[in-house]
């Protein structure tokens, strides 16, 4: 009846057997237990030792960390929060609607969780039995939240994905680390590959279930777009929005055990959000609280991340403010793609295609790519369409949409081939590359070449002809008319050294533009090798280091602007000062005169 009435309850409960209890303590979960660093999953609540001390609450600095999306022209002003870092995208378009330091490295916690499913049910069968090793069970640090999971006892994989998604289960995180990849570290590879595969631009794993690691950290960003890929699997869908499970008896242990999902909104009451289907919460000593979250109402699906913010209730109490911004904010605008017929000509800029080139088919002329008829974008509620912009990726075959240069939503497009060939000279045949069937052909074929020369000869002879015929009269015409001759020749002359000053500049230019290319496909093929030369951790070092020099150089830019316009605000307030005492001192001098006339009478 207990257990009934916990469950019934909402409240999250762990059972294990009593032979296991002392190695269970989950950090404010199961065995309370508050070790260090650990991987401790219902989340510091704040309840902790610290209660009886001074509760007095600061402002944290991370509270004035910079709020990108609250820099674009036109969008609506996000809160800030105290979350090192937070977002809410759009799962639908991508389109990012807050945005608070975005691409800053934070620790994940157990929200990385979120890959390891993903990755598990990418490569592997849910009727699969996964035997847990004593690597898997025993190398997690203690303290840190399982299920009692034993050595040799065995699970199939989809109630493996259930523990770690419900419960957080450190172990069976590894367990299924070794059944998909082999080992730990083989899984985070593929756990690396799959974040690079997805555009994510400064993560790094170096385990599947987030116990604190230096070298593996992610960004609010990154974490999204994970969510996002991990949103289309219905099986993880079904997984995060389960409320309770329970394992039956296995090969080891003789009773059930029930666990409940730690994410809290999912429950009717205490931190429910309407449309709440499930995410991941997070939290060692040093990621502090993390949560990730999806919430879907009608049409709308939002994925919201907090990281590393003080507290559960913080943590929710944060992700349900910038939902609440994300929908009550923005709206979809269904734009129309049935314009978008942009020829290859038109896209590279080509108005005029010389003889070396064979354009087949007019395939130049051609709609470049095809694209569906329209697509939804994530807008400021009244916001003006006109300031939509557009963006071709061949290379990712994408059509992207900007808003004042925010990204607000991309379409796939299907790119049609154009068909370039160059124009062949002569062909040259030598005497060893004949045909076998010309052999037999050798004795009628010298009496052919032997009529070809005469006739060439003939027709060099005639050319001989008119030539030195048309010079003696152009010779005779020069010497009776010279005036006549002279002028002729100045309009030669006038006609032609433009022509020639434009065809030297020509060749000069397309010489210029041919070395251009010659210059850019060394580089390339150097960047290739570089590449090739480099480890992939470098390749992501670099571009992280790209990442946020574009990032420092938005925020120097901006603060240029920011002070710029105070400073302008305050040039406009002296000049008001001055007109207003300006026409304070021309009041005064007329009372002064109007009492000095009332004198004189």
């Amino acid at each position: 009846m207990l257990l009934v009435s916990l469950l019934a309850s909402g409240i999250p409960i762990h059972l294990v057997s009593a032979t296991e209890i002392d190695n269970s303590g989950e950090n404010g979960n199961s065995a309370g237990d508050t070790g260090s660093n650990k991987n401790t999953e219902d989340y510091n609540d704040g309840n902790g030792s610290e209660s009886s001390e001074d509760t007095t609450e600061t402002i944290p600095e991370s509270y004035y960390l910079p709020i990108e999306s609250n820099n674009v022209e036109g969008w609506p002003k996000g809160d800030a929060i105290e979350a090192d870092a937070a977002v809410v995208m759009d799962a639908s378009t991508g389109t990012f609607l807050y945005s608070k330091n975005m691409t800053a490295k934070e620790y994940p916690a157990s929200i990385t969780k979120i890959m390891t499913t993903l990755l598990a049910l990418e490569h592997g069968n849910l009727d699969d039995v996964i035997t847990f090793s004593e690597n898997a069970v025993y190398s997690i640090e203690p303290g840190s939240t399982h299920l009692g999971i034993k050595a040799g006892e065995q699970l199939t994989l989809r109630q493996a994905l259930y523990g770690i998604m419900l419960a957080s289960a450190n172990e069976i995180s590894n367990g299924v680390a070794e059944h998909i990849a082999g080992s730990v570290e083989n899984f985070a590879q593929m756990m690396n590959d799959k974040a690079a595969e997805l555009g994510c631009v400064n993560t790094h794993f170096v385990n599947p279930h987030g116990l604190h690691d230096e070298n593996h950290y992610t960004c609010a960003r990154d974490m999204a777009l994970i969510m996002q890929a991990a949103l289309k699997n219905k099986m993880f869908c079904k997984i995060i929005d389960t409320v309770e499970y329970s394992y039956p008896k296995t090969n080891i242990t003789d009773e059930e055990r029930y666990f409940m999902n730690h994410h809290k909104m999912l429950y009717e009451d205490g931190y429910c959000y309407t449309g709440c289907l499930g995410g991941k919460t997070g939290f060692t000593d040093d990621a502090l609280n993390t949560l990730v979250t999806y919430v879907k109402r009608g049409k709308d699906k939002l994925i919201s991340v907090i990281l590393r913010t003080n507290g559960a209730e913080k943590a929710y109490q944060e992700s349900k403010q910038i939902l609440d911004y994300a929908f009550n904010n923005f709206t979809k605008e269904k734009f129309d793609l049935s314009r978008e017929r942009e020829s290859a000509a038109q896209l590279l800029g080509i108005s005029y295609v010389g003889k070396a080139i064979i354009n087949e088919d007019q395939s130049l002329n051609k709609p470049a790519f095809q694209v569906s008829k329209s697509t939804s974008l994530n807008l400021p509620n009244g916001a003006d369409t006109r300031q939509v912009t557009r963006k071709y990726d061949f290379k990712a075959k994408t059509l992207e949409f900007f808003y004042h240069g925010w990204p607000v939503g991309k379409t796939r497009i299907k790119v049609e081939p154009v068909f370039l060939k160059e124009e062949k000279g002569p062909q040259y045949r030598t005497e060893t590359e004949k045909p076998e069937s010309q052999s037999g052909l050798e004795e009628s074929g010298q009496a052919a070449d032997g009529n070809t020369d005469r006739k060439a000869a003939n027709m060099l002879d005639r050319i001989s002809h008119v030539f030195i015929s048309t010079w003696q009269k152009l010779d005779i015409f020069i010497k009776d008319n010279t005036v006549e001759s002279a002028v002729i020749g100045g309009i030669l002359l006038i006609i032609f050294v433009p022509l020639l000053v434009i065809a030297i500049t020509r060749n000069h230019r397309y010489k210029k533009i041919l070395k251009e290319r010659m210059k850019e496909e060394e580089i390339r093929k150097q960047l290739e090798e570089e590449i090739q030369r480099k480890t992939p951790q470098e390749i992501e070092a670099e571009l992280r280091a790209e990442q946020e020099a574009e990032w420092r150089s938005e925020q120097r830019a901006e603060e240029r602007r920011i002070a710029a316009e105070k400073a302008a605000r305050e040039l406009d307030a002296a000049e008001r000062l001055l007109e207003e005492q300006r026409s304070q001192g021309e009041t005064g001098n007329m009372v002064d005169t109007g009492t000095h006339l009332k004198e004189e009478e």
